[in-house]
């Protein structure tokens, strides 16, 4: 009785452990995504397109990425690979990047027109669409190692918790696997809908500048700074104009941003570093924003550069954010909820 007691017990333990550090729940119906869950937070990684968060919430009802959800299970056949010739196809959701955007093409050599032309778009495909592995999981964390891209240079490893407290931590880490000096900076995207208000705490207007393009189907976005907060305004497009858009560069007087949705304030906490440490082409912080007559396509990018670094072979670099939900219960959004907030930071 005793052996079978102790057998029993051993057996409880394991069924425990295994409930809180087993892998990453996977849904039969939708197994392409990886499904991290503390409660209340809720975080969906698309392994196979680049590593990316294409869910983050705290139910699988309201999610605070835009990302279309048709796009996560679509067929082998039409996923976009890794490949110097792959088209352009917007998974959105949370992706990192490298800057400046001018050295996207300048550090490789198998794409000689690009690099002559210092070409903006697009992005590395391997670091955008390439298959991540797995190298570490639980319900709660996973860590992904992405594919050696011939393009930048870099290899990315991603790291995705959900620590106890309800904040989210990333980790990008970038690793020169080339045989010559690189220099870039790790560049975090976040996309979100792009009428929601992005607030950036500003305190000197010497710290922003703004770009656009006018022309005779586009325009741009007002932008107010209210309170200590910098903000885009919704635009209403005149009959003539298909499209408004702008973005911000911004050193941010603290090192956090946020946006209201759902109920709830989500804030993006990051690394601060001296002006000098940035590439000149880039800030801290960058707001895009799009507005159009449609409406699908509208979007906003919550963005954050760190520093740029000259990178030796076998050098990395690396650089971390925390994500927050934080309840409104009925609070107003707005200047006076985020400096309540910002205490606690």
């Amino acid at each position: 009785m005793k052996i079978t007691s102790t057998v029993s017990l051993s057996l409880l333990l394991a069924l425990i452990l295994y409930s809180c550090n087993g892998p990453a729940e996977r849904n039969i119906a939708s197994d392409n995504i990886l499904w991290l869950k503390n409660d209340p937070i809720v975080l969906g990684i698309l392994p196979d397109v680049g590593g990316r968060l294409v869910y983050f919430g705290v139910d699988r009802d309201h999610n605070f990425l835009k990302s279309d959800s048709t796009l996560w299970n679509e067929a082998d056949s039409q996923r976009i690979q890794a490949a110097l010739d792959a088209p352009w196809k917007a998974y959105n959701g949370h992706i990192a990047w490298l800057g400046p955007q001018s050295s996207w093409w300048t550090q490789q050599e198998i794409d000689v027109k690009r690099k002559e032309e210092k070409a903006m778009w697009p992005p590395d495909p391997w670091l955008e669409y390439g298959q991540y592995d797995i190298i570490e999981e639980s319900k709660s964390k996973i860590v992904l190692e992405g594919p050696l891209s011939p393009v930048s240079g870099i290899q990315f490893t991603k790291t995705y918790e959900i620590k106890n407290n309800s904040t989210v931590i990333i980790k990008v880490l970038a690793r020169n696997i080339s045989q010559k000096q690189l220099a870039w900076d790790l560049w975090l995207n976040t996309r979100i809908e792009g009428r929601q208000k992005v607030y950036v705490p500003l305190s000197d207007m010497n710290d922003l500048a703004t770009w656009t393009e006018y022309s005779e189907t586009t325009d741009t976005i007002d932008y107010e700074i209210t309170d200590g907060y910098f903000s885009y305004l919704e635009t209403g497009l005149s009959p003539t104009k298909k499209e408004a858009f702008s973005k911000a560069f911004i050193r941010p007087s603290e090192p956090w941003m946020a946006t209201f949705q759902h109920g709830y304030c989500f804030i993006q906490e990051f690394e601060a570093y001296e002006d000098r440490l940035g590439h000149p082409e880039q800030a801290m912080v960058e707001i895009y924003t799009i507005q159009t007559s449609q409406g699908k396509a509208d979007m906003t990018e919550m963005e954050y550069h760190g520093p740029f670094t000259k990178l030796l072979p076998g050098d990395s670099l690396s650089t971390t954010m925390t994500w927050r939900l934080i309840p409104l219960h009925g609070s107003e959004a707005g200047a006076a909820f985020l400096d309540s907030v910002s205490q606690n930071l």
